[in-house]
């Protein structure tokens, strides 16, 4: 029997089985492909100029709201004292550089806060593009969103979380690097 009479003799088998195995080879691809991406690439981080380690420099800093130091606090779940000051980052408005410090003086988290709708999206297409949309994972509930990329060294975390002032609620964002 020639191949060809064995094609047109049996294609109603043939065609269903080619395009399963056709379906699982690219299954298979696919998985092999995205299994092994749940770390980013290690590297020097620093945010304006300090640097997660190096000593704190207490000069030209500002007080954080009851809020935002508890923000930090659930997201870090260390017991850090935190500072804030400008920062030399563009095309955010309302944006302050925060660093936590541990009781020994060394800097353990760096990153940026700010607030508003429109600042927090920037902020967070920062974050994705310092990270990778690949790379985070998607943690969050109905008011408080949270997206965690992590490196051999290092966690990076985006947060999303709004501020009570009276009756009117508030949008606040943070990004934070913290070493493991």
């Amino acid at each position: 029997m020639k191949l060809k009479d064995l094609i047109r003799e049996y294609k109603w088998t043939i065609t269903p089985i080619s395009y399963v195995l056709l379906l699982g080879i690219f299954s298979i691809f696919f998985l092999f492909k995205n299994s092994n991406h749940e770390l980013i690439d290690s590297r020097i981080d620093s945010v304006d100029g300090i640097l997660l380690g190096s000593e704190i420099v207490n000069s030209s800093n500002f007080p954080l709201n009851d809020i935002e130091k508890d923000a930090l606090k659930s997201v870090s779940k260390k017991d850090l004292i935190f500072y804030s000051k400008d920062t030399i980052l563009e095309n955010i408005e309302n944006i302050k550089t925060i660093y936590g410090g541990s009781k020994d003086n060394k800097v353990a988290l760096i990153g940026y806060m700010t607030r508003g709708i429109k600042d927090c999206k920037r902020l967070k297409y920062f974050s994705l593009g310092q990270n990778g949309k690949h790379y985070a994972v998607d943690k969050g509930s109905a008011t408080n969103a949270k997206l965690i990329w992590n490196s051999k060294t290092n966690i990076y975390i985006y947060y999303n979380f709004f501020e009570s002032k009276g009756l009117n609620l508030e949008k606040k964002c943070l990004y934070i690097i913290m070493a493991r």
